[in-house]
């Protein structure tokens, strides 16, 4: 049984980090085309302010989708390290607990605090990332609609 339960547990790991992988790599890259049609093209300005804003749109929809994919997979997660940890003392009941946290996720202005005084986890700096792109995405769509 602990043996099928630290596969799934490895599994939502896994799931996790693949999930900040290619959702912070997607970003990165219609941030970057961003840039690119605002700096070096030579499109007019009504046409750049088309591309930025459909370009952000898919942004905030993807930054809102990795976050919420995160958040999910960590609910997941801690369900399944949560059974590892019963489990394990279950097989081990001299061994000493492992670490799990009491909750899977941080609400949103904890998740700011714990980033700013440093006690944030690899996950919660991920989330902090997608609300940093929707907020980035959220800004470039206002300003291509007002300055373009």
């Amino acid at each position: 049984m602990l043996l099928l339960i630290t596969r799934i547990r490895q599994s939502h790991h896994d799931a996790i980090w693949e999930e900040q992988k290619h959702f912070t790599w997607l970003l990165s890259i219609i941030f970057s085309a961003q840039a690119v049609v605002l700096a070096g093209t030579e499109l007019s300005a009504p046409d750049k302010a088309i591309i930025i804003s459909i370009a952000s749109v898919v942004g905030i929809l993807i930054a809102l989708i990795g976050f919420r994919a995160q958040r999910i997979e960590g609910v997941y997660y801690h369900r399944a390290n949560t059974h590892f940890a019963k489990e394990f003392l279950a097989v081990y009941p001299d061994a000493e607990e492992p670490h799990h946290s009491q909750a899977p996720n941080k609400a949103v202005l904890a998740l700011i605090k714990s980033a700013i005084t440093g006690s944030a986890g690899v996950r919660d700096y991920f989330q902090i990332i997608f609300i940093a792109f929707f907020a980035v995405f959220t800004a470039i769509a206002i300003y291509a609609y007002i300055s373009l």
